[in-house]
């Protein structure tokens, strides 16, 4: 069994700051909050490597970004 209340609470922080940089990332985040809020924890594991995959993209966007790349293609 899994920390149902512990998965809502931090997903629920997790997409509030990723709803201003990527929906993906925030709606996956928002998938885990309703699991652990429903404490449907079945599927919890397929869903967190999702979001740490859409996390990942968005992280590499944002260095991008930050060293001026997307500006030059």
């Amino acid at each position: 069994a899994g920390d149902a209340h512990g998965i809502e609470s931090t997903a629920h922080s997790l997409r509030g700051g990723l709803s201003y940089f990527d929906a993906v990332a925030a709606s996956k985040a928002r998938e885990l909050e309703e699991m652990g809020r429903e404490n449907h924890l079945e599927h919890t594991a397929e869903v967190l490597a999702s979001f740490q995959n859409e996390v990942t993209v968005l992280m590499a966007k944002v260095r991008k970004v930050l060293h001026g790349e997307a500006a030059h293609g």
